[in-house]
């Protein structure tokens, strides 16, 4: 399944719970969120908001970014998708430095990670 069918074409929610207690007091705290698909940033990390002085050896937290997200490169597969992917890939270069062919090609419109999970589909109408 790639990011793209997980945000655009399963429905599901995620909870989170975030429980934790406050240092001075020792009163409990909790917080609960959920997130549908349509919330989600595929491929964003959020901006750093705690800042270190060393002047004066103090931490300061940035609240305007508390929100903010920045873009990263992130596969839209999965991670065994991308192991077997990046397994292919070093196969192929070794073979080529051997003179043999690689293994695996991209055609037809499909790319790699479609191959991928075709031979998966596949193998698994084998067993």
């Amino acid at each position: 399944m790639s990011a793209e069918d997980l945000l655009h074409k399963e429905r599901f929610e995620i909870v989170v719970m975030l429980e934790g207690s406050t240092e001075s007091t020792a009163m409990a705290t909790q917080a609960r969120s959920s997130y549908i698909p349509s919330e989600i940033l595929w491929g964003h990390r959020f901006e750093p908001i705690i800042n270190f002085k060393k002047e004066t050896g103090e931490y300061w937290v940035d609240y305007s970014k508390f929100n903010s997200t920045y873009e990263v490169d992130t596969p839209l597969c999965s991670a065994v998708e991308l192991d077997q992917f990046r397994k292919i890939q070093t196969e192929s270069v070794q073979s080529s430095r051997m003179g043999t062919p690689p293994q695996v090609t991209s055609g037809g419109g499909l790319n790699n990670f479609d191959l991928l999970r075709h031979q998966g589909e596949q193998t698994g109408k084998d067993q």
